[in-house]
């Protein structure tokens, strides 16, 4: 892993950061008190007073032209129990990624970001339910995160993970291939000259209902780029989805499939090992990222992984259509 993109927050920082937002609201917040206008503005005040060398620091590597990644390791306190540890490192997570972003929060309210918990006893229920991408035992492929619309495709400028909670005893590393360091993007490129649209066959957007099952939310289809320029001239791309022969052409399957073989044996990419209480915040809109296979399950536990994902309300927008 390239060391100089981590960001390490003191035990001393963190404490004095949860002492004060216990002080500003009376108590620890709790999950539920993320989503409180007044809590979040507390958590940006005292984040700019305890971790102003982190925040610049990402800033930094986030915005470099050939980085595009920044990692950040939030401590533990003894000083908290195990409760009060997770949800100061959510609102730790939260704070880093408004260095560069802003967090989407559905209708303008609700938490700043998704909680997503697997367990072993849910994988079967996960692939059944067209999720077994997501389940920690699937190797994830190169891909860039997209929002799709009734109006076309919108990619997050910025993206943040944070592993809560990790059950495997080798969680491997995640992958960050800056789209500057793409030695072979030009080969792909007369695509967005020609305006080639493929109908591309979406990753489900799934939630979990109230009573356990998976819920489907959104198109399965979207007709769109896979590559074009932005309003500044800059090559943006569109990969995520299956691009299968059933909806498309031969040439276009033999052209995505050789954009994603390329990317993938790409030398270039950036390593960085997957940690429990490691954030990790990418430009999403310039490089594509990729995670291992989680091997090695702690024994006796059946919670595999907690996981809190955000995504910047700012996006990047291309008009498709959906199929």
């Amino acid at each position: 892993m390239s060391s100089h993109l981590t960001t390490v927050i003191t035990e001393k920082q963190y404490r004095e950061f949860a002492r004060g937002l216990s002080e500003e609201i009376g108590t620890l917040p709790t999950i539920g008190s993320l989503k409180k206008d007044s809590v979040l503005r507390e958590i940006d005040i005292l984040a700019k007073q305890f971790f102003s060398q982190a925040i610049r620091q990402i800033k930094s590597h986030v915005d470099s032209n050939d980085g595009g990644i920044a990692v950040a390791d939030i401590p533990l306190s003894d000083d908290l129990s195990s409760a009060e540890n997770f949800v100061c490192g959510a609102a730790t997570f939260t704070a880093l990624f408004n260095a560069v972003g802003t967090p989407f929060r559905r209708n303008g309210e609700g938490a700043p970001f998704s909680l997503h918990k697997a367990s072993h006893s849910s994988v079967g229920k996960m692939k059944s339910a067209g999720l077994e991408k997501f389940t920690p035992d699937a190797k994830l492929g190169f891909h860039n995160d997209a929002t799709i619309t009734t109006d076309g495709v919108a990619l997050p400028r910025h993206i943040g993970v944070y592993n809560a909670f990790i059950g495997y005893n080798n969680p491997g590393c995640f992958h960050w291939l800056p789209t500057s360091s793409w030695n072979e993007a030009d080969m792909f490129h007369q695509m967005a000259e020609e305006d080639v649209r493929t109908t591309v066959k979406l990753t489900p957007m799934m939630y979990e209902d109230a009573n356990g099952d998976f819920v489907q939310r959104g198109p399965s289809f979207v007709h769109a780029p896979l590559i074009w320029k932005n309003t500044d001239g800059n090559f943006r791309y569109f990969l995520n989805g299956e691009v299968n022969s059933a909806e498309n052409s031969d040439r276009l399957v033999e052209m995505c499939a050789a954009m994603r073989k390329s990317i993938a044996s790409s030398d270039s990419r950036i390593r960085i090992d997957q940690r429990e209480r490691r954030a990790i915040i990418l430009r999403n809109t310039s490089g594509f990222h990729a995670r291992d296979i989680f091997e090695d399950p702690i024994q006796g536990l059946d919670l595999s992984r907690i996981m809190l994902r955000i995504v910047d309300s700012r996006s990047e927008f291309y008009p498709g259509t959906l199929a």
